[in-house]
């Protein structure tokens, strides 16, 4: 979502996609379980387009400038062990 130019809505316990959003930025971050949170905010940008814009080129403008395949890949390394460990 963020690389299309759309604001990203993730859970602060999805590993590297919760590194990339910056909470109000260019997305929002809710607690793992919280879907009052995910609601509130799914609203929030739909009704808000100029909002949802802004966020969106945010979004698209922090990966051009912070995200290369091996960051990629270290994040997924790193949740994936998180999984085998049992953490996730």
């Amino acid at each position: 979502a963020l690389a299309a130019v759309v604001p990203c809505l993730a859970s602060l316990h999805s590993g590297a996609t919760a590194d990339l959003v910056r909470d109000g930025q260019n997305g929002y971050a809710v607690d793992f379980g919280d879907v009052d949170g995910v609601a509130e905010r799914m609203a929030r940008l739909l009704d808000d387009g100029d909002l949802a814009a802004r966020m969106g080129e945010a979004a698209s403008l922090h990966i051009r400038e912070h995200v290369s395949l091996p960051v990629s890949a270290a994040g997924m390394v790193r949740a994936i062990e998180a999984v085998v460990a049992g953490r996730a």
